[in-house]
């Protein structure tokens, strides 16, 4: 799997993990329905989009996205905010402003 398509449609929704996916290149259009959203060992994404629309989304969990280089938006929602040290080691410096006061492990 390269992308996730026609989540959007699934109106729903409320959790979405996304794990262990190594293909996993690009996050299409979500639900604004979701509340939680987590990305695990998803390897070869390097663009988080921009989730400024998912104004239900209090929690965001990236965990050993090693090749993620950018995220381009983030919801004023969010309550909880998780990323490892391998997901942020690559991260723009726009990116890592994004992310300042949440938590990093």
């Amino acid at each position: 799997m390269r992308s996730l398509n026609g989540v959007q449609n699934l109106t729903n929704l409320k959790f979405l993990i996304i794990d262990n996916s190594m293909h996993f290149e690009s996050l299409s259009e979500l639900p604004s329905s979701l509340t939680r959203l987590e990305i695990l060992y998803c390897e070869s994404l390097e663009v988080l989009p921009d989730l400024s629309s998912l104004y239900n989304l209090v929690s965001l969990t990236l965990k050993t996205c090693t090749n993620l280089r950018k995220i381009e938006g983030l919801p004023s929602s969010l309550v909880s905010v998780v990323v490892n040290f391998d997901s942020r080691e690559n991260l723009d410096d726009a990116s890592l402003e994004l992310l300042e006061g949440y938590d990093f492990f």
